[in-house]
């Protein structure tokens, strides 16, 4: 059995749910939408509110270049390939969570977020799947 493709297709089908979100409701308070950020909700200035959805659009559009080369890996990469592929898959969304998590705590703490525990929720849900990452690589030599 592939335990990387399954990780990869699992992740593929997460992100992807989450560029839907973004390209099409990006202001809801589900997946990453940003309708849980009150500055976004109460940001009455026309020019950041556009700067924003140009980021938005470009965080989506980062995604769909990840998917799809996890798309490619899964139907033309080799084990090895595989292998190497969700090592730094892994180490890439550690660093992003390192990066992204103080910033998302910070704004929680300061009451600029809508949803409970936003913060802990997705630290746990980065954690799963770094674990689930590392899983698999392992289960990969099995």
């Amino acid at each position: 059995m592939d335990y990387i493709a399954i990780a990869f297709a699992g992740f593929i089908i997460l992100e992807l749910s989450n560029v839907l979100v973004m390209y099409f409701f990006n202001e809801t308070t589900i997946a990453n939408g940003v309708g849980v950020f009150k500055n976004f909700i109460e940001q009455e200035d026309q020019g950041t509110k556009d700067l924003i959805r140009y980021l938005i659009y470009w965080v989506a559009g980062t995604k769909l270049i990840f998917m799809s080369l996890l798309l490619v890996i899964i139907i033309f990469g080799d084990q090895t390939m595989k292998q190497a592929a969700v090592l730094v898959l892994s180490a890439s969304v550690g660093i992003f969570y390192l990066k992204m998590y103080p910033l998302v705590k910070k704004i929680e703490l300061d009451g600029g977020i809508t949803t409970k525990n936003y913060s802990r929720n997705l630290a746990i849900i980065i954690f799963i799947f770094i674990l689930v990452f590392i899983g698999s690589f392992i289960l990969s030599f099995i």
